[in-house]
């Protein structure tokens, strides 16, 4: 048992140090930028909003009333809602929208298809904007989301556009720490991003040129895979045009949504993030992700051995090794949320760090044989 405290010890030591160093890099690559539409700015970009949903009865109105609000000309968007088979009154809700606009059309996904990468795909094809916009049916934007975007779609002609997506705050002690670490993964999308080295993306605020998603055959190749609809397509996007990949920073550009409400819904929606990770073919995001994991396990393993040890051995790596990551950890969710202005969610920032160790852990280990549920789905 000794001897393998001291092997977990070792690997806990290099993770860590490799860890602080990639994390150094993300900060070096933070900056508090903040793009703003100019008030003259008179839009040129035919957009195509798609808003692929499944059972999402609670959300849905909300979040299609502020894409109908959108300040942006009529004649240059359009709002495709794409229902994948819902089994709730989405469908219903949706149509008694659709008589108060003329930019709003309903797809029923066929009965041969179905899931998020289908919805996407099938919306696509009937599309008329030049520039896609993807988001979800439980997400929110403000009136200048559109305007936003297509500004800076104008000015940069990136091939995709990464934007930020911001968790509600509710005032649960989970809420808060998944407010916390959604902001840090925010910031190291950005940070990646203005790198050149783009590896996460949400497709809750998402944007690319239809030409591109029909040149590199929409996600042929990543179809098969349950989720993936954003990160796996941008790993496809970055091998084509490994420049002309972008984050959007700003106020009118985020998205809101609400944090997976409780434990179960959050580690479901971890187990899809996680299960993405084996399909990578991205050299950076394969590190990244060995890393981080790495960081998390074999700390949290060293420290869990420490107690067959004698009590100053077990001190020393229940107070080394977490403080180490602690500080590393805290630095950067310091500049993250000093950027995003949720400077009063490092609070939380302790039972955060626990927290994350825990899940990220469990996630990983289990992401590569254990299903998870979605949607009223279970997907293996």
């Amino acid at each position: 048992m000794t001897e393998l405290f001291y092997i977990t010890l070792a690997a806990a030591a290099t993770a860590l140090l490799l860890y602080a160093c990639l994390m150094a890099y993300f900060m070096y690559g933070m900056k508090n930028e903040q793009y703003r539409c100019d008030p003259a700015y008179v839009p040129q970009t035919s957009i195509s909003v798609i808003v692929p949903v499944r059972n999402e009865q609670e959300h849905i109105a909300r979040c299609l009333n502020a894409l109908i609000q959108q300040n942006y000309p009529a004649p240059l968007f359009e709002i495709i809602v794409a229902d994948d088979h819902s089994e709730d009154r989405t469908e219903a809700i949706i149509a008694q929208l659709l008589p108060g606009s003329t930019n709003l059309r309903l797809l029923r996904l066929p009965e041969s298809r179905q899931g998020k990468k289908e919805a996407i795909a099938y919306a696509i094809e009937q599309a008329a904007g030049a520039l896609i916009v993807t988001t979800d049916g439980d997400c929110t934007a403000g009136p200048d989301w559109l305007r936003t975007i297509a500004s800076f779609y104008e000015r940069t002609h990136s091939r995709m556009i990464l934007g930020p997506v911001v968790f509600l705050e509710d005032n649960s002690l989970l809420g808060k720490i998944q407010a916390l670490e959604f902001a840090g993964l925010m910031a190291v999308t950005a940070s990646a991003a203005r790198l050149g080295r783009p590896f996460l993306c949400n497709g809750a605020n998402l944007a690319y040129e239809k030409d591109v998603f029909l040149e590199l055959d929409g996600f042929a190749g990543i179809q098969a895979i349950q989720s993936g609809d954003d990160v796996l397509f941008l790993h496809k996007v970055k091998e084509r045009y490994p420049a002309s990949v972008c984050a959007l920073p700003g106020p009118d550009a985020r998205v809101f949504t609400a944090p997976p409400p409780g434990l179960r819904a959050f580690f479901d929606q971890r187990m899809r993030w996680a299960s993405k990770a084996r399909y990578y073919t991205d050299k950076f995001s394969l590190l990244v992700s060995a890393l981080v994991f790495s960081a998390n396990f074999f700390p949290l393993m060293a420290i869990l051995l420490a107690f067959t040890q004698p009590v100053e051995t077990t001190l020393l790596a229940c107070v080394i090794l977490p403080g180490f990551k602690c500080l590393i950890d805290f630095l950067f969710l310091f500049l993250a949320a000093r950027i995003s202005a949720k400077t009063p969610l490092l609070a939380y920032f302790l039972p955060a760090q626990l927290f994350v160790m825990f899940y990220v852990s469990i996630t990983g280990l289990l992401s590569g044989f254990m299903g998870y549920h979605w949607k009223g789905r279970s997907v293996k």
